[in-house]
């Protein structure tokens, strides 16, 4: 008993860990693109997965801005989803919870997104900036049941809050430079 109480404390040690070093990397980049990219390949090494897409909600869509792990990522990246037939994401975005479902094939509401249908099991998780739900990221796993465990839906919670900080710090710094080029430009013409 002692030896699985101690195995199970070095595992949730190693896990937080990982998490903190994770989201110290996170951080260290401004430029949008690569913290989406960053955001996927330190994501994998927090919670597996076998495709992942991160979404950002623009206006009444969500908007597919990164992906990884797909067949064909030009069919996924760029593509607008109406969240009014969104379930999931409406879920998402009311609950401002992760949803879990370890059995696609069963709960109506998943459809196969980007046209994967390889899916088995699917974790959508919200991107919750100053208080405003601003996307989500979807895990997606090729074998039932990878996702049912409260723990893993806390720890990706835990991991989208700071990549939701670390979009919204591209986001701002790109608003700011583009701000500071245009007016950069109006001195040249003045």
């Amino acid at each position: 008993e002692n030896a699985m109480l101690f195995a199970s404390e070095v595992k949730q040690r190693y896990k937080a860990e990982t998490l903190q070093n994770v989201l110290i990397q996170l951080t260290s980049d401004l430029d949008l693109e690569k913290v989406l990219d960053n955001i996927l390949v330190k994501l994998e090494t927090v919670i597996p997965y076998d495709s992942a897409c991160i979404c950002l909600l623009q206006n009444d869509q969500l908007t597919a801005v990164a992906g990884r792990g797909f067949k064909d990522p030009h069919k996924i990246i760029g593509q607008d989803y109406l969240i009014a037939d969104d379930e999931l994401f409406l879920d998402i975005q009311r609950t401002r919870r992760p949803v879990v479902i370890p059995d696609v094939s069963s709960d109506r509401r998943f459809k196969y997104y980007g046209g994967e249908n390889n899916i088995r099991s699917w974790m959508g998780v919200p991107l919750i900036a100053r208080g405003v739900v601003i996307g989500c990221v979807t895990l997606d796993s090729d074998t039932p049941s990878t996702y049912r465990e409260a723990e893993q839906a806390s720890l990706a919670q835990a991991f989208a809050s700071h990549a939701s900080i670390a979009v919204e710090n591209a986001r701002l710094f790109t608003v700011e430079h583009e701000q500071r080029q245009t007016a950069e430009a109006f001195r040249e013409i003045g």
